[in-house]
């Protein structure tokens, strides 16, 4: 509309009376503080228009054309800044975005691990429990030999039960959700060091 969209429409340099544009908003405001001239340089990023400097002034006449070239060399430069900010917006945007994101993927990472950690610790363990009684009611049934196999095998349930408890602590210790971080890596370094025979020490 008026001088700032032709510029717009035509990617040129423009001026005028602001009296011979009756239409030109702002026209009485202008005329009341003495401003007669309006011109107008498009905003440029590469050959794209992106926007337009229009500036007021009490003198009417003609721009020198230095003045031109010095106005279109400014109206690259701020198109470049514009458009390098931006790009700096998006930048940080994206960046937001990414991090959101891999704060969701952590986070459903910890509650599957949480999950699993539960169902070796009640489920998994429950079930060793109940074939632990049942074997405990047949070898009061069977003969020495066949008592000593129960026994034997008890002893691998035994083993199996530990190796489910230390998976599930490791997966996800109870003393995390219970006493917080720094206990529960104490907790996960002792074992460590336990099976390793490596000093393991957390500050």
């Amino acid at each position: 509309v008026g001088l700032p969209g032709r510029v717009w429409k035509d990617g040129e340099p423009a001026w005028m009376e602001i009296a011979d544009d009756p239409a030109y908003v702002g026209a009485a405001r202008a005329a009341a503080c003495g401003l007669r001239w309006a011109i107008a340089f498009p905003i440029r990023v590469a050959d794209r228009v992106t926007g337009v400097m229009a500036f007021l002034s009490g003198a009417a006449h003609e721009p020198e054309p230095e003045f031109l070239r010095m106005m279109a060399d400014i109206g690259q430069r701020v198109g470049m800044f514009r458009e390098r900010k931006r790009g700096e917006e998006e930048l940080v945007a994206h960046r937001n975005r990414l991090r959101a994101l891999s704060t969701r993927l952590l986070q459903a990472r910890e509650d599957e691990a949480k999950r699993i950690a539960h169902a070796l610790h009640d489920e998994a363990a429950q079930l060793l429990v109940a074939v632990r009684l049942e074997l405990d009611e047949l070898a009061r049934t069977l003969p020495g030999g066949d008592a000593a196999r129960v026994a034997r095998t008890r002893a691998l349930l035994d083993q199996i039960e530990e190796q489910l408890r230390r998976l599930s602590h490791e997966l996800r210790p109870m003393i995390l959700d219970d006493l917080g971080l720094t206990p529960a890596l104490r907790f996960l370094a002792e074992g460590v060091g336990r099976r390793s025979g490596l000093a393991v020490v957390v500050e």
